[in-house]
């Protein structure tokens, strides 16, 4: 539905662009700090920001049930436990992947994305689910930039999305967050469909009360 109406928008609106930036909203708390420290254990803080996929990442591997792309995250808001963070321009990357069977029925599906963050640390983007061998949807960038919401992914269980942000000279010393929510942010090309399309119906009616 949203493809359909990015299309028709591309073909309306002139000088539009035919890769469109996908950004997406989450949020969620945060969960645990590895190595373990009571002290930097702050409990369930609110996590939250924003991310915005190239539609038109370029496929730099793919293998059998793996895909992995380039520079994926145009940008980053990220509201975390110590601050408010960005991603570094152009260190982003993408990799999603099905593998399995663990039994004849089901496979699993995992992937994300990496990035350098301004202070120097590593953002991290994991997603892991499972579906059922005969519908399981394509592990690629495209099938998921498809869709609204990351939890409710047709023909397929989102088991769990976790954020993590990790130091830059020790990988082992990791923040994780819990994420609730990942849902599309409706872009501007969107309203601006909306808008031509309640201008159409607006027309209408005036021709038809002065007929």
């Amino acid at each position: 539905m949203r493809t359909k109406a990015l299309m028709l928008c591309a073909l309306l609106l002139p000088g539009a662009a035919a890769a469109v930036p996908i950004t997406f909203e989450f949020s969620g708390i945060f969960a645990a700090r590895i190595p373990y420290a009571e002290q930097y254990m702050p409990g369930p803080v609110p996590m939250s920001g924003t991310i915005t996929i190239n539609s038109d990442a370029v496929l730099t591997d793919s293998r059998d049930g793996y895909t992995r792309y380039g520079p994926a995250i145009e940008s980053l808001s990220l509201n975390v436990v110590d601050g408010h963070f960005t991603a570094v321009p152009g260190t982003g990357a993408a990799g999603f992947e099905q593998y399995g069977p663990n039994s004849p029925e089901w496979r699993e599906m995992d992937g994300g994305f990496t990035a350098a963050l301004n202070d120097g640390r590593r953002f991290g983007f994991y997603l892991w689910g499972s579906c059922a061998t005969v519908d399981c949807p394509d592990a690629s960038l495209g099938m998921y930039l498809a869709q609204d919401d990351w939890f409710n992914i047709p023909d397929m269980l989102t088991k769990s999305i976790t954020i993590t942000v990790s130091e830059g000279a020790a990988p082992d010393l990791t923040w994780i967050y819990d994420v609730h929510t990942f849902r599309q942010v409706p872009e501007p090309s969107t309203f601006a469909l909306l808008g031509i399309g309640l201008l159409g119906v607006v027309t209408r009616r005036r021709k038809m009360d002065h007929a």
